[in-house]
This record gives structure tokens, sequence and C-alpha cells, in this order.
């Protein structure tokens, strides 16, 4: 591996501090406006569900689509647009309840609207950063994009609990709409050169062409060796913690009655985890191979999902930490690993469909599962939504570990 380091590289640099800012209000609005669901709307486990099932509803909806067009146009517009449109629509829930016009739905449109450019933004960034980096590089620049993000999320749902308690959860918000902002204006000075070819000129319309992008990242995926259980393990397990997620805050505030200064504490606590494999995962590659590495990534995921579940059995200060703690832990150790084998592994020219084909697949289980979490919620009680939750996410553990990704060695 070369001499690498952050500081040499001026558009590394960038794209470093504007994912921190944008993650920091990001942070704030994952608490706030569950929140304002639950306290000021009053609303049920199941419209709580649904929530957070149109957060991630986008990424089933348009992610192929997204993948093949990112990879005809230039990606550093694509994430400044979509930061900016996502500033100006989060901003009409502050605005809304301070003219008491407050509504359930108004925050489903603004959930699913913030999601449909956060799809365009979360693929775009992705595929730029290998552009700015060599290719032996990209494992360190993978950690220090995750610890960027780490960063923020370990501040962020401190910064979310103080706000709301002192002032309130839509003035939170605004926080998140600045961030957005911010970044957008960082990542407006990237200096990237991109070539993109643009669509074809010989059709008459981009459908068909569009059509074959997606197919061809669809197969791509699904037929590769390593990839198809990256997104089978991935869907997998984000059905079972969707299903826990979508009904998260009702949970720690209506069963382990837990107040909006005590979750904040918590998700920062818990947020250590992913600083902490960001930090280390160079010197744990160094000690295990890496399909090893990822195998045991994601069972600290499964155990901590395990964990949340059984908070409301016992201790549920103590698990409720410790598991949301060793699930943060083992999702970015196990997405910076996985991200380097794929972006090793994938041709350039393909990058931003075989990256919005694993979304498609890892992360159309999310409303699926969210929805079901708050069904089972209203119909046989909240822990017992998150015990079928847990035992979903195990299944996936099981799937990866016998998978060929154990094979790995190196990339």
């Amino acid at each position: 591996m070369s001499n690498f380091s952050i500081f040499k590289n001026d558009n590394l640099m960038k794209l470093l501090s504007a994912t921190l800012i944008s993650q920091l209000g990001t942070q704030i609005s994952f608490i706030a406006l569950p929140l304002i669901a639950v306290t000021i709307l009053h609303s049920s486990a199941f419209q709580v569900s649904v929530l957070n099932a149109l957060d991630f509803l986008p990424f089933a909806l348009f992610s192929l689509l997204i993948g093949a067009w990112v990879d005809k146009c230039n990606r550093r517009p694509i994430v400044i647009v979509s930061d900016v449109l996502r500033a100006m629509i989060l901003l009409s829930v502050p605005v809304a309840i301070h003219f008491d016009m407050r509504s359930i739905w108004l925050l489903y449109i603004v959930v699913f609207a913030v999601g449909s450019f956060s799809v365009s933004f979360d693929v775009a960034s992705e595929t730029l950063l290998p552009t700015i980096i060599q290719k032996d590089e990209l494992h360190s620049g993978n950690a220090a994009l995750e610890l960027s993000q780490s960063a923020a999320k370990i501040v962020g749902p401190s910064i979310a609990g103080g706000l709301i308690l002192i002032l309130s959860a839509p003035f939170a918000v605004i926080f998140d709409c600045i961030s957005y902002m911010c970044s957008a204006a960082i990542l407006l000075s990237l200096r990237v050169k991109e070539m993109r070819k643009g669509w074809p000129e010989n059709v008459n319309t981009s459908k068909p062409s569009m059509v074959s992008e997606v197919r061809e990242g669809m197969y791509f995926v699904l037929h590769h060796e390593f990839l198809k259980h990256f997104a089978i393990f991935s869907g997998l397990s984000n059905l079972g913690w969707s299903l826990i997620e979508g009904i998260l805050m009702v949970y720690a505030v209506r069963t382990l009655h837990f107040g909006p200064g005590l979750i904040g504490i918590i998700f920062t606590i818990s947020n250590i985890g992913l600083i902490a494999a960001a930090s280390l995962s160079i010197i744990v590659l160094k000690l295990l191979p890496l399909g090893t590495t990822v195998i045991v990534s994601s069972m600290l995921q499964g155990v901590g999902i395990v964990f949340v579940s059984i908070a409301s059995w016992y201790a549920p200060l103590l698990f409720m930490t410790l598991g949301l703690l060793l699930r943060s832990y083992g999702v970015v150790s196990y997405g910076i690993n996985a991200v380097r084998i794929r972006q090793n592994i994938t041709p350039d020219a393909m990058r931003g469909r075989v990256s919005a084909t694993m979304r498609f697949i890892s992360w159309s289980t999310i409303p699926i599962g969210s929805m079901v979490g708050g069904l089972l919620a209203t119909g046989i009680g909240v822990p017992q939504a998150m015990d079928i939750g847990a035992i979903l996410s195990v299944f996936a553990v099981i799937w990866i570990a016998v998978s060929p990704i154990r094979s790995i060695h190196m990339m």
C-alpha cells in the first residue's frame, strides 16, 4: 500500500468534511423526527414504523435507475443538488409545526422526499471516492470516510437530545437543514475530473438503454461469487433490524421508559462502536483474513441486535446500550471491508449500477421490515416484535458464515 495520508489529498479532505457535517445533521433528525411523531403527534407504533419504512422505500423504488443514471453522469453535481434539495424539504417540518399545520402525513411526505434524494446522494458519493484516490488507497479511504461518519454519529445524538430538551424537536431539525447546506457548499469546491460518456444518441428514448443498464448491474451482482452473498446477507439482516428500528423509539419511550436526554446519551455511547471499528479496521485486517473479518463483523451485528431485543427482559439500560454498541461496531467493520471488496472487483464504468443494485437488494427489505414490525407491535406487542426481528438477524449471520466469503484472504 502507498504512503497514504488524507491531509495530502485536498479533494478527500473536502469529501470527508462534507460527510461529517451532513451526517451530524442527519443524526439529529434521526432522533428528532420519530420523537416528533411519538411526543408531539402522539402517533401509534404502526404509524411510527411507516415513517421508518418511507425513509427507505425510495431505495427500493429508485436505486437501480439512479445507479444506471449515475454511471452516465458527473457525480459531483448530483451530490450537491441532493444536499440542497434535502435541506429545503426538511425545512418544511419546523415551518409547518410553527404555523400549527402539524400532521403525520407531512412527516411521511418529507421523509419519503428526503429519502429519495438520499438515494442519489449515497450512490453518487460512494462512486465518487474511487475517482479521487488510488485503488490501493481504497481501504484507508473508506476507513477515513467511515471515521468521519462515525464521529458525527457519536456527537449527533447528544446534540439532538440537548436541543430537544432545551428547545424542541422541530427546532433541532433546522440544524439538519443547515448541515446539508454547509455540505453542499464544501462539495461545490471539490475539483474532480469526470468524463461521463452520456446517453447514446442513436435511440429515440432513454428507457430501453436504462433498462439494459439496470439489467447489466443486477446480473453482475447476482452472478458474482461474492457479491450475491453480500447482497443476500444485507437483505436478511436489514429485514430483521428494520423490524426493530421501525419501532425502536416507541420501544425506548413506552416500553423501557427512557426520556429524550437518556436516548441521546445511549446513542452517543453506542456510536463509539462506529469510530472504534473505523479506527481499528486496518489493525484488525493485519490480524485476521479479510473474509474472517467480514464474518466476525456480521456476528457482532447479530449479537448486538439480540441484546437490544432482550432489554425489555432484564437490565434495560445495560442491554440497550451494549446491544447498540456491538451492532454499530459490527455494521461499520462489515461495511468497510465489504465495500473494499466490492470496489476492487467492480469496473469503474459499472460502480454506480453495482452500488445501486446492492442497495436495492439490501435495503428493499427495510420498508417491509418496518411495516411488519409495526403490525406485529400492534398485534402481539412491541417486545415480542423485537424478538422476532432478532431471530431474523441471527438467520442472516448463519447465511454469511457458511458462504464462500470466509475464504477471502486479502484484496
